[in-house]
């Protein structure tokens, strides 16, 4: 009996692998890719400019406590970075209209509105 319902769950693609961001060392790939990089050039740019060992390393070590923070927080979910992202973009949006209270409504007089409306008189009559 559980040999028949193992070769069953062999059998069947799991459609939440297909949500899921590809991770290398527990970050986002194109997140490693980017801080990696990021550390490369801070370092270089560091070693030419700056004669002091910790001012060359300040960015660097920065760029690399951020990664390990990504890690942990793209531990248990890869899609982390998504939810960080909508944080990061609500935090924003607050700061922008200087209220702890945001509420997104469609402004009825917006250009793009004005052009939808007068498209779609044209497309009728």
């Amino acid at each position: 009996m559980q040999e028949n319902e193992q070769q069953n769950q062999d059998l069947y693609a799991s459609y939440n692998m297909l949500a899921r961001k590809p991770l290398m060392f527990g970050v986002p790939l194109l997140t490693l890719i980017a801080i990696a990089f990021g550390v490369v050039v801070s370092t270089g740019a560091g070693m030419l400019f700056l004669e002091s060992i910790p001012l060359i390393l300040i960015t660097p070590i920065t760029l690399i406590c951020i990664l390990f923070g990504l890690r942990i927080l793209c531990e248990n979910d890869s899609r982390a970075m998504d939810n960080l992202a909508w944080v990061v973009k609500g935090f924003a949006l607050r700061l922008k209209v200087k209220s702890t209270v945001c509420s997104i409504s469609p402004q009825l007089d917006a250009p793009e509105l004005k052009k939808e409306k007068i498209h779609d008189f044209f497309k009728h009559n």
